[in-house]
C-alpha cells in the first residue's frame, strides 16, 4: 500500500462547496486495510456555520472513499463526537466499506 501518512498522524482535507469550503481534519489510525479517522472535525472555513446539503456531504464522502480506495484501504472508519447540528454530544462510529 502507498499511502502518504503514517498511523498516528492527523490528516487534513478542503472541499469546495456550492456555499463555501469546508475544512476537515481527523486522527490517521492504519490497521491492515482499515484506516479510522479519529476524533474527526468537520468544520467551514471563515464562518460559523454553512448549509450544505445531503447531496453535496454524499459526493464529498465519494471523494474520500474513492482517495483512500486507491491507497489500498478496503474499510473506512470514521470516529468523532457531534457537537453541531442534529443531536449534538452524539458519538459518531461509521463503517463504510470501499
Amino acid at each position: 500500500m502507498a499511502v502518504p501518512f503514517e498511523s498516528g498522524e492527523p490528516i487534513m482535507r478542503s472541499f469546495e462547496t456550492r456555499v463555501g469550503k469546508i475544512e476537515m481534519i481527523a486522527e490517521a489510525i492504519i490497521k491492515g486495510d482499515v484506516l479510522v479517522l479519529n476524533d474527526i472535525a468537520v468544520y467551514p472555513e471563515g464562518v460559523e456555520s454553512l448549509s450544505v446539503g445531503t447531496g453535496e456531504l454524499i459526493a464529498l464522502l465519494g471523494q474520500l472513499k474513492a482517495e483512500f480506495r486507491e491507497m489500498g484501504f478496503r474499510q473506512l472508519r470514521i470516529l468523532g463526537t457531534r457537537f453541531s447540528g442534529a443531536k449534538p454530544g452524539r458519538s459518531v462510529d461509521i463503517k463504510i466499506k470501499l
